[in-house]
């Protein structure tokens, strides 16, 4: 079962997606910069049981609709600060 997947065919841009159940939708990460100002984070290239680190937060600045987590092993394990009911809670991730 494949869970991260590239977000276009930009291989440049290598941005990556994946399913988010705590939010209903996706969220991406990106593993190159396209402009200094981006984030950037580490993948393992691993689809079926990533890790990926730093943490990635969703609307960091709308208490309403942040989304934190962290990804290892192909379990996301989402922090206390998610608006949503999963929060301080880990479960496997899904494919899209």
């Amino acid at each position: 079962m494949v869970v991260v997947l590239p977000l276009n065919d930009n291989a440049e841009e290598e941005t990556w997606t994946f399913f988010c159940p705590g939010c209903g939708c996706s969220h991406f990460f990106r593993t190159n910069r396209c402009r200094e100002e981006d984030p950037l984070w580490i993948w393992d290239k691993d689809n079926v049981l990533p890790t990926v680190f730093p943490s990635i937060t969703v609307f960091p600045r709308d208490p309403k609709r942040c989304c934190h987590l962290s990804i290892t092993k192909g379990i996301i394990h989402y922090h206390e600060d998610c608006h949503h009911n999963m929060r301080g809670l880990e479960v496997p991730m899904e494919e899209e």
